[in-house]
């Protein structure tokens, strides 16, 4: 199992691991042509800079929104839970109550400025894997699927926001945590752009048809796990771009299988003191 780690203790991190090069350091990437295509690079980072917030802040919602704005739509959310088997489209105000399965071969489509809450510390599929606890990362709870809900995308997800509509992956429990729903887990092809994804344990990618792009990923465990399927490596080389990923428990991203593509992310550490009271929070660390 190939696992890259690199601790920093830095207050920002600008992360840039790809297989082609990239423009230096100092300078903002410039949306350039190529003689042969005049197919324009990825967006310049100056386009979602707006999307971002001027400073950290654990609630920050764009285009207005506040934690208590975002619960007063509970009422209105729509159940779903288990598996998806024909295309489906996720729009308004979503509840996911257990485990999700977007089977093989379907689409879930969700639209600009849908809010999915994720039901926190409960799952009426209880139909997950337990762990026992890691000996290494004391902070860091007992992996417990029947309680955690995971939302699995064995299909495809289609997941784009705008700057003024973007999509919000979020716990419905008053005072989340770290840990109140499992993971959005990718073995089939996803595009996310412009969303917020909080409070899950992590994002696992076993796929290279995943591209995260203008996303805000932060109160998490542990974020991004890149890994392959069971003990098996896999040739993967998912992208993740333009992303802004803060206040997070041990490692931000952690490369366990393949060749990822991560350009132009800002990573920042955890910023309150009262956070290593959180599930998880111990290192403070990055893997990439």
């Amino acid at each position: 199992m190939k696992v890259i780690r690199l601790a920093i203790t830095g207050a920002i991190v600008i992360l840039v691991l790809a297989t082609s090069c990239a423009a230096p350091a100092h300078k903002p990437p410039q949306e350039i042509t190529s003689l042969l295509t005049e197919t324009p690079l990825p967006t310049p980072l100056e386009d979602y800079s707006k999307f971002l917030p001027p400073r950290l802040a654990k609630d920050f919602y764009p285009n207005g929104f506040t934690r208590d704005k975002l619960l007063a739509l509970i009422p209105q959310a729509l159940n779903r839970t288990g598996p998806i088997n024909k295309d489906e489209t996720w729009q308004d105000v979503i509840r996911v109550s257990g485990d999700v399965e977007v089977q093989g071969g379907v689409t879930l489509t969700i639209e600009p400025g849908t809010v999915i809450f994720v039901s926190a510390l409960s799952d009426d599929q209880k139909a997950g894997r337990t762990e026992d606890q890691d000996l290494y990362n004391p902070k860091k709870p007992p992996w417990d699927g029947t309680s955690r809900v995971t939302i699995e995308i064995n299909g495809s997800l289609i997941a784009c926001g705008t700057a003024e509509q973007p999509i919000i992956f979020t716990s419905d429990a008053i005072f989340p945590t770290t840990d109140d729903w499992g993971r959005l887990q990718f073995g089939g092809t996803g595009e996310l752009k412009r969303i917020v994804v909080e409070y899950s344990r992590q994002m696992a990618i076993s796929s290279s048809q995943v591209r995260i792009e203008q996303a805000i990923l932060r109160n998490m465990m542990e974020t991004i796990v890149i890994q392959g399927q069971g003990d098996e490596l896999l040739t993967i080389n998912p992208t993740i771009t333009q992303s802004y990923i803060y206040n997070i428990g041990q490692f931000a991203i952690t490369v366990r299988s393949g060749t990822p593509i991560i350009t132009h992310n800002i990573i920042r550490p955890r910023q309150d003191p009262e956070d290593l009271n959180l599930p998880g929070f111990e290192y403070g660390g990055y893997s990439g």
